[in-house]
């Protein structure tokens, strides 16, 4: 083999320095790829939890807001709609199946809305009528409508209840006040996930009660 072919060998083969060098920039330009495509998954990830957190609220304060406002006390306009309103934990009789015909007397369910640990809950106790009273059995049904809601110290009351002048009663209301109350209070604050923190979404809605007496 002549000098010249063996040197037009050489010039078309790869050397280990290219090579490697060809490694190395393919490597960084992967890691570059896969560092975009993990950003974009964190994000939608982000997005999707918060989206998911937003929908789970609205949802929780839309049936809530529904139930406040068929709050009804048995016997009508003598029993009360409200049986308990405390910053964790609101208590209502509903009954969402009165007809149009206003003489019929609803029947209401018990229903019980409160923080267990971090979740808020839904649950509901079935009507016993004797005569003009009603008692009620055991809850059931119990459904955690959203989760990570904010408790403890700093945290904002779940439930206030709001009296006809105006004035939202701290803590607890007394049972000698709940007739007054015509307005329940609802701020819900709950956490979702961004990046390696959380961050807290807040709904704050008054709800009128229709049946107050």
């Amino acid at each position: 083999m002549s000098v010249a072919a063996r040197r037009g060998g050489r010039a078309a083969g790869i050397t280990l320095v290219e090579m490697l060098i060809v490694v190395v920039i393919g490597g960084l330009f992967a890691s570059a790829l896969l560092g975009a495509f993990q950003s974009g998954t964190k994000a939608t990830i982000t997005h999707e939890s918060q989206a998911f957190a937003q929908a789970d609220a609205r949802v929780a304060i839309d049936q809530m807001s529904r139930d406040i406002r068929q709050a009804v006390g048995f016997p009508a306009r003598v029993g009360l709609p409200l049986a308990l309103v405390h910053t964790s934990e609101l208590v209502l009789h509903v009954d969402d199946r009165r007809a149009a015909d206003h003489t019929i007397q609803p029947v209401p369910s018990r229903v019980r809305y409160a923080l267990v640990g971090d979740d808020l809950i839904r649950e509901e106790a079935a009507p016993v009528v004797s005569g003009t009273t009603v008692t009620y059995g055991p809850y059931l049904g119990r459904r955690a409508l959203v989760d990570r809601v904010a408790t403890g110290i700093g945290a904002p009351a779940l439930f206030q209840g709001v009296l006809a002048n105006g004035t939202a009663v701290s803590g607890a209301v007394p049972a000698a006040q709940l007739k007054d109350v015509t307005r329940i209070r609802i701020r819900l604050l709950s956490a979702h996930d961004v990046g390696p923190t959380s961050v807290n979404d807040e709904v704050r809605v008054d709800v009128t009660l229709r049946n107050a007496i």
